[in-house]
């Protein structure tokens, strides 16, 4: 007969607290099933009420956790539906079917369960230490942390690998799922396939296979059939854990996208594709490119973005004599003087390399030797300074400097004779001195320049004075921001975090004649100044989130008739 316990006695029997998740929660009673238990039908919410008042207990379980200390052996499904019991297995567990749903549940040893493991929606959470022997998981959108052995993974929910790599997501399931267990929409209905597999039939339509089988066999195809006509392939997101070897084997292949596969590494074989122009790796996990990248004399394009372990390219990158558009984005690259030989590039995407606002790097030189360049994105980046080499490149076009800064003042881009195009939103005041003086812009985003303010009161001032007290070296801005606090109509203090734009400061813009495209938007404008009615070739003007009357909006209209115009 199980045992009910009081969280106490559990406590000081089993110390239940150390076991997340259901440790953590709050346990008011504890049903103790004691050594190696049998259960000759469902284990599930009537059958826990039943049991918990054959002991004595309440009719009603309230927060109750199930605490088997030994093996759970089930002939037949472990289902609960309900936030509670909470359910702790000290020992392995065997059932037909496992769901987790609403309740939290840990099993400390192994599970095998029969036909199917189903992870119900995101409100509970299931941990199973040990391995967990199923034929299918069906998960949908639940934080299910168990470790399948030879299962089918089915996301029923999303086209997301949240928890598992899937073999199966929910857009793929239309068609190789029978119909009669598919729903509105072609939603798979869970119960419905379990119970097909129960009577002992195929849920999938004959001959289904996974997107992955579908790949590889594409793959052989391609690699075997008639190698050499091929010439583009894009493998992205087919959950490649190596790089393909039998792609060297496509002699006259141009374009190769193997982005968001975890491949960790580029092997030396990535040097036998000779002809490649375009190579795409984004987001795949890459810690190492072998040097026989510099055997691809023939790329243009090379984008290795989001690789946040990868900080260094070998030095034979600087044998791409033809690379013209490097992107580099969320890499916290250390450049070489490699990089210099990279004489035809005219395009590097940087965007949030160096994004620490508190350890601002050195600005790579090897970048400033690049007489090519024509576009440079530098947005989201913190740098000690931009060097003055910069403006020097003939033929610099385009520079986007979004949410970055430098710790001294900019260089005067004034001299860079070739600038067309700025983007410079949430970074007005570093440029303003500047921005006016580059004659040549015909692009110019300075959006996002809105007053901001920070504000508290007496009792968060109280508490920050007495952490400056103890920690004095995170709190120097402290004392300016008592001198600079200003008092709001409703009793609170606000401090200026960014001085917002003014008329004054666009009065700048009857200096560039030959402006084409032009945001203002999200700057909190209550009119516009006469500059702007100055800009005659203007093609577009934005003006979105700012605080227009009728009448100036009908003024632009009118001035502006031919360009296109977002208010």
């Amino acid at each position: 007969m199980p045992l009910i316990l009081s969280a106490e006695e559990a406590e000081n029997r089993f110390q239940i607290s150390k076991y997340d998740p259901v440790g953590l929660i709050d346990n008011e009673m504890i049903l103790l099933f004691e050594g190696d238990t049998d259960i000759p039908g469902h284990f599930d919410h009537d059958y826990v009420t039943r049991v918990l008042q054959e002991a004595g207990g309440p009719s009603e379980m309230g927060e109750l956790l199930v605490v088997v200390n030994g093996n759970l052996n089930v002939d037949g499904d472990i289902v609960f539906s309900e936030y509670r019991p909470a359910l702790l297995v000290l020992g392995d567990v065997t059932c037909h079917v496992l769901q987790s749903a609403d309740e939290c549940m840990l099993i400390t040893g192994n599970a095998t369960i029969k036909y199917a493991f189903y992870g119900y929606y995101n409100d509970g959470t299931i941990t199973i230490e040990g391995i967990t022997k199923v034929p299918y998981v069906l998960n949908s959108d639940h934080h299910s942390q168990i470790n399948p052995v030879g299962a089918v993974l089915i996301n029923k929910h999303s086209d997301y690998d949240d928890f598992f790599e899937y073999d199966f997501t929910a857009q793929d399931l239309p068609e190789v799922l029978v119909p009669e267990i598919l729903g509105k929409g072609g939603r798979l209905e869970a119960w419905d396939f379990i119970d097909m597999l129960k009577a002992g039939k195929s849920p999938f339509k004959p001959g289904a296979k996974t997107p992955r089988q579908v790949f590889d066999e594409r793959l052989e195809q391609l690699t075997t059939e008639d190698p050499l006509s091929v010439t583009e392939v894009d493998l992205s997101e087919q959950k490649f854990k190596a790089f393909p070897q039998s792609l060297t084997a496509l002699q006259n292949l141009r374009k190769l996208t193997l982005s968001k596969n975890k491949l960790k590494t580029i092997p030396d074989d990535i040097g036998k594709l000779e002809h490649l122009e375009e190579l795409y790796l984004y987001d795949c996990a890459l810690v190492n490119i072998s040097a026989a990248i510099g055997d691809l004399k023939n790329l243009r394009v090379l984008d290795i973005s989001l690789n946040r372990e990868l900080t260094v390219l070998p030095d034979t990158i600087g044998q791409l004599g033809k690379l013209q558009r490097l992107k580099i984005d969320y890499i916290n690259m250390n450049f070489s003087p490699a990089f210099e030989h990279l004489s035809d590039l005219e395009e590097i995407g940087m965007y949030s390399c160096y994004p620490d606002a508190q350890e601002p790097t050195v600005f790579p030189e090897a970048l400033t030797k690049l007489k090519k360049l024509r576009k440079l994105d530098l947005r989201k980046n913190m740098f000690q300074a931009l060097p003055e080499a910069l403006v020097q490149l003939p033929l610099l076009e385009e520079i986007r400097w979004t949410d970055s800064a430098t710790a001294s003042p900019l260089p005067d881009f004034s001299l860079c004779r070739s600038l067309k195009t700025l983007v410079i939103s949430r970074c007005f005041s570093q440029w303003k001195n500047i921005v006016f003086n580059i004659h040549s812009l015909e692009h110019l985003q300075i959006d996002r320049n809105k007053e901001e303010k920070e504000y508290f009161d007496e009792d968060t001032l109280a508490i920050w004075k007495e952490m400056a007290a103890e920690e004095p070296e995170k709190f120097g801005h402290l004392a300016d921001v008592i001198k600079n606090k200003q008092l709001e109509p409703d009793g609170r203090y606000s401090v200026l975090t960014r001085r917002g734009i003014t008329l004054q400061d666009l009065e700048g813009l009857k200096k560039l004649p030959n402006l084409r495209y032009l945001d203002l938007s999200f700057n909190g404008l209550t009119t516009l100044p006469d500059s702007v009615y100055t800009l005659s070739k203007l093609e577009h003007l934005n003006l979105e989130y700012n605080k227009l009357s009728d009448e100036e909006k009908g003024k632009v209209a009118k001035v502006f008739n031919q360009a296109k115009l977002i208010f």
